[in-house]
C-alpha cells in the first residue's frame, strides 16, 4: 500500500489553517476572484468585503475610476461623472430629492428607485387598475402646476409625460399581475424655455 501521509499531512495543514480563518479567509478568497474577473475586461479593481457590504474601487482603461457600494439591495456610485444610487426590493425609499408636487400614488408599495445629478426614477407596485390610476395621475398633475404635453392611453398601459417651469416628468401606468406598475422619470436638467 501507498503511503499518502506526505500529501494528507499538508492537506490537512490547510484545511486548519482555513477553517481557522473562518469568514474572513472565505471573503479574501471572494475579492481576488471579484477582482480577476473585472480586470478580464480592462478594469483594474480593488474590492473589499465586509459581512453584507462590498465596496470596490475600479478603474477603466481610460483612466477613469469609479467607487461602488452593494449592500442588500442597493447600489450606490461615485464616479468623475457624478454620484448615482439604486435601490430594489422590499427596502427600497423614496428619495428625499423626489419633487413635492409629483403624486406618490396613495397605498402604492415603492419596487425601485434611482437617483443622479441628471435624473430620478422611482416605480411602484398598487393593486388598483391601470385606468384608474392613470387618470388619479392626469387629474393630480394638471392640480399642482404641471401641463400635459403629450399622453396615450389604452386597456393596459397609459403614458403621460408632463413640464412645468423648467422640470420635465413623465408618468407610465402599465397592467400589472397584481393590479399596476408606476414608474416615474424625473428628468432633473433644466430645459430652455
Amino acid at each position: 500500500m501507498k503511503n499518502t501521509t506526505p500529501v494528507f499531512l499538508p492537506c490537512l495543514a490547510v484545511c486548519a489553517l482555513l477553517a481557522g480563518c473562518g469568514k474572513q479567509s472565505e471573503e479574501a478568497i471572494a475579492e481576488k476572484l471579484i477582482e480577476k474577473s473585472l480586470s478580464r475586461d480592462g478594469v483594474a479593481a480593488k474590492v473589499d468585503l465586509d459581512g453584507g457590504t462590498m465596496k470596490f474601487t475600479t478603474t477603466d482603461a481610460q483612466g477613469r475610476k469609479a467607487d461602488f457600494k452593494v449592500e442588500g439591495d442597493t447600489v450606490q456610485v461615485v464616479s468623475e461623472d457624478g454620484a448615482a444610487a439604486f435601490s430594489s426590493g422590499a427596502k427600497t425609499h423614496i428619495p428625499d430629492t423626489f419633487p413635492k408636487d409629483v403624486l406618490l400614488y396613495p397605498g402604492a408599495r415603492p419596487d425601485s428607485s434611482m437617483t443622479s445629478a441628471e435624473s430620478t426614477m422611482v416605480s411602484f407596485k398598487t393593486p388598483d387598475d391601470v385606468g384608474k390610476v392613470g387618470q388619479r395621475y392626469k387629474d393630480d398633475m394638471a392640480a399642482a402646476g404641471w401641463k400635459e404635453t403629450s399622453a396615450f392611453t389604452s386597456e393596459e398601459s397609459w403614458m403621460l409625460t408632463f413640464a412645468k417651469e423648467t422640470r420635465r416628468a413623465s408618468v407610465f401606468v402599465n397592467k400589472d399581475e397584481a393590479g399596476a406598475m408606476i414608474m416615474i422619470p424625473l428628468d432633473n436638467r433644466p430645459v430652455a424655455q
